[in-house]
């Protein structure tokens, strides 16, 4: 297949953090929906000001029928801001339609729905919904069904999320995010006692049945690849990894080692192998592997300079025993949590070299992209492979170019230079 340079939209990408957590449209035994709310979390540490964010409520024709611009507003690290009925706890915007507070009806509808978060997108009633600059979603209802195109088109290959009235018969129930920090996925919520801009009760359920353990708990998705700066101007002395963790704990690395790929060899293999054995990262932390001239390292390569590979590379995370993992070992894939692949080098593209990139990517992240990082793509500046707005593993299409941050939020702001280069293998 002929490789593809793909030049990607300038997207304002200022937070992927910023997630919808908690939902409820249904009151039991109420004869009206008047405390309907949908709360958003800040998984970040740092305040995300929300202007160029809005909610759109997405009817089953697949129309928005009501609009919410979140400008003006700011959501504290690790915070919660609540949108619904006036009453309802901790609200701090009211639902509202041509000025009026809305407050004696559902402003949800119950059956066959969906709710969507948008950066930088103009939306309004009566406009067709897309995944275009969706920053998560949720499709639900209360009947027990799954809206087939409303799923295939906000989140493909799961069901709805179903708020059942009869949960409880004492407290109201909300459709609570218990499974983890992944956008657009209904399979991370669960029925629980509702709790507007409070934590959601992920561990018992209000009739006492198990619920789904909090993200806290689980294994090592909470822990992804978010930066990774291969080619520095000049010295190559300001190259580092960049991990950071999703969870709002903090997390023992003890089983994550890091291995580092040389993808231009007849057979790609490691060149080095960084076990993280005894390394902590902080609740919605970083942890940085670089130099010793990078600021913010948090364990430094024994060499200042050319410790990761120029041309085409690639670094992956593993978790479990480190035994296995070894330097010249060809690629695997078994353990491997996240993963990104790169060249620094436009000859990478052509011919004999395009080839082996090919090669690499098949062998290295099948089905995903290899990021150019352009030496010359910010002048003076260092830039860096920069994950913005999504958080899931081994997706390619979440890293942009922009100015190196170790140990800092990216920076995800528009910038008229800020062009990604992509290469599609295949």
């Amino acid at each position: 297949m002929q490789l593809l340079v793909a030049v990607l939209c300038l997207v304002s990408f200022v937070n992927g953090g910023v997630l919808i957590n908690e939902v409820n449209t249904e009151v039991p035994g109420a004869s009206v929906n008047n405390a309907q709310y949908i709360e958003l979390y800040n998984t970040d540490s740092e305040d995300v000001v929300l202007n160029n964010y809005s909610i759109a409520l997405v009817g089953n024709d697949e129309k928005i029928y009501k609009a919410f611009y979140l400008d003006g507003y700011t959501i504290k690290g690790n915070d919660y801001l609540v949108l619904g009925h006036d009453g309802v706890k901790n609200v701090m915007l009211v639902f509202k339609d041509d000025g009026d507070v809305i407050s004696s009806d559902a402003e949800i509808k119950v059956q066959g729905n969906a709710i969507v978060l948008y950066y930088g997108r103009e939306i309004w009633a009566g406009q067709i919904a897309s995944s275009a600059f969706m920053v998560d979603a949720i499709v639900h209802d209360n009947g027990g069904r799954n809206d087939v195109g409303l799923l295939a088109l906000l989140t493909p290959q799961q069901n709805a999320v179903h708020e059942d009235s009869d949960f409880s018969e004492r407290d109201d129930e909300s459709m609570s995010r218990c499974g983890g920090t992944t956008q657009a996925a209904n399979y991370q919520f669960t029925l629980a006692v509702s709790t507007p801009g409070e934590v959601n009760d992920c561990t018992t359920g209000v009739t006492g049945r198990p619920r789904i353990a909090p993200v806290e708990a689980q294994g090592p998705t909470d822990i992804i690849i978010n930066e990774v700066e291969a080619d520095n101007p000049k010295q190559d002395e300001q190259e580092f990894i960049e991990l950071k963790n999703l969870g709002a704990m903090e997390k023992s690395l003890d089983q994550y080692t890091l291995v580092l790929y040389a993808g231009n060899r007849a057979t790609p293999s490691a060149y080095n192998v960084i076990p993280l054995t005894g390394q902590t990262i902080g609740a919605n932390g970083y942890f940085v592997i670089g130099s010793s001239q990078v600021p913010n390292a948090d364990l430094t390569f024994r060499w200042v300079r050319n410790n990761l590979r120029n041309e085409v590379g690639g670094v992956a995370l593993y978790y479990g025993k480190e035994t296995q993992l070894r330097i010249g070992m060809p690629v695997t894939r078994i353990s491997m949590v996240d993963a990104i692949a790169y060249t620094t080098t436009s000859r990478s593209l052509k011919g004999y070299y395009g080839q082996k990139l090919k090669n690499f990517i098949n062998l290295f992240i099948p089905g995903q992209t290899i990021i150019f990082e352009d030496p010359n793509h910010n002048g003076r500046e260092n830039e860096s492979m920069s994950r913005c707005f999504f958080t899931d593993p081994f997706k390619s299409s979440s890293y942009h170019l922009l100015d190196a941050t170790p140990g800092k939020l990216n920076a995800c702001g528009y910038s008229p230079k800020s062009i990604d280069k992509v290469i599609i293998g295949g």
